[in-house]
């Protein structure tokens, strides 16, 4: 896979417009925003001639040699609306907004995060503070005073012509952040808001026209939109580890202060042993981190395939499979064993 991902670099800097407007760390947020706005639309012109389309991990290292690290207007559109839409919409609402949402007419994000607990304001979605104008929205379902909890609806934010958020919505962005700032995250208040009853995402449940509820074959089965994303995270943070572990082994390899047994000339940080201790470590975990993370976004992207067989039980299947996992048998952190085990023994999980 290195020579297919030198091949995509290369392919990428022939194409002039693809390049930074100006060096990017001296841009202002709304800049970086705006910039990857421009790059995903060139881009856009030439996906298919620069990647296998089905292939993941090339389009991953696409993003990221265009994008870089800092996130972009659309990685929730993609990342998290599009694959709601495919695992959760049933088939008369995928041919209603699937369509649509892959040809960009309408650009969503996926609101769940709240500012708090059973209150109409969402907080921190990607793509909501300047780019969406439909949204995923994760709310509880209230039939006749039954709650029959958490369930995905979507819901139209901004009038797709102005881009002005429709009556009853307040939505905005929440600013500058410590890192992905090419990203727009935001807030999102319902104010009296109207959302239809065939807008509820119904593969898996559904609500009749009577009122009456169909629950889903499991209640862990609506997890499968943020699983993908938390499937990618092992990856992304050993590509951060990457990131800053080639300026440090660099520059302590070129980099010469001191004297050890020769006394005539100094010789690189990297030879002293203290330097090694705090940089190889940190290098082998960042490789443990990238091929987990390749290794949990191919088991998810398996578990979506199966889960679009409408397989109820592939859940608690792979739930069970996981608690099984070696990995679980060995205390890898004591705050795991300390906080996190005897809360899902609590829960019973």
């Amino acid at each position: 896979f290195a020579a297919r991902r030198r091949e995509i670099t290369e392919s990428i800097s022939r194409i002039h417009e693809l390049a930074d407007s100006k060096p990017f760390p001296f841009m202002t947020r709304d800049e970086k925003i705006s910039e990857s706005c421009r790059k995903l639309s060139v881009l856009s012109e030439h996906w298919n001639q620069l990647i296998d389309t089905n292939n993941e991990e090339e389009a991953l290292h696409l993003y990221r040699e265009v994008l870089g690290l800092e996130g972009h207007a659309f990685s929730l559109h993609e990342t998290m609306f599009i694959p709601s839409l495919v695992t959760q919409a049933n088939d008369e609402q995928q041919e209603k907004w699937l369509g649509r949402a892959k040809r960009r007419e309408i650009i969503g994000c996926y609101a769940q995060t709240e500012m708090g607990h059973e209150t109409a304001l969402k907080w921190w979605p990607g793509a909501l503070g300047k780019s969406s104008n439909w949204a995923i929205v994760v709310a509880d379902l209230v039939i006749k005073d039954t709650h029959y909890g958490a369930h995905p609806f979507m819901v139209q934010i901004r009038d797709e012509t102005t881009h002005e958020p429709l009556p009853g919505i307040t939505v905005g962005d929440i600013g500058p952040k410590m890192a992905f700032n090419g990203a727009d995250n935001g807030l999102l208040g319902f104010n009296q808001y109207k959302i239809l009853r065939n807008h509820m995402l119904m593969r898996h449940s559904r609500v009749e026209t009577d009122g009456s509820y169909a629950k889903p074959p499991h209640a862990k089965i609506g997890y499968s939109s943020m699983v993908k994303v938390r499937s990618r995270m092992a990856m992304d943070q050993g590509l951060f580890m990457v990131s800053a572990l080639v300026i440090a082994v660099r520059y302590s390899a070129v980099r010469r202060q001191g004297f050890l047994e020769d006394k005539s000339h100094e010789v690189k940080v990297l030879d002293y042993q203290t330097q090694q201790h705090r940089l190889f470590p940190s290098i082998a975990r960042a490789y443990a981190f990238i091929f987990c993370g390749f290794e949990t976004i191919q088991l998810q992207t398996l578990f979506i395939q199966v889960l679009g067989r409408r397989d109820g039980h592939v859940y608690p299947n792979l739930f069970e499979w996981a608690k099984a996992s070696p990995l679980n048998q060995t205390h890898v952190l004591p705050s795991v064993n300390q906080y996190l085990k005897p809360m899902m023994e609590k829960a019973k999980l």
